[in-house]
């Protein structure tokens, strides 16, 4: 929380709640950030060399049992 009221330029003498403070900075959701790692590891990923290991195991099929 220092780092919103210092981000706000808010002092810690001026009471202000928590919920309040976040509601200022309204940070993205969690599941959001998730969802962008995630894509951007797909990206890396798809331009990897064909001969990379990792591109093989995109590719890769399985024996459906």
């Amino acid at each position: 929380m220092s780092m919103i009221r210092w981000m706000r330029g808010l002092i810690l003498k001026e009471s202000k709640e928590n919920t309040n403070l976040r509601e200022l900075l309204r940070p993205k959701p969690f599941s959001l950030k998730l969802k962008n790692g995630r894509l951007r590891w797909f990206g890396y990923a798809e331009r990897k060399n064909v001969t990379d290991w990792v591109m093989q195991c995109t590719m890769m099929e399985l024996d459906s049992p």
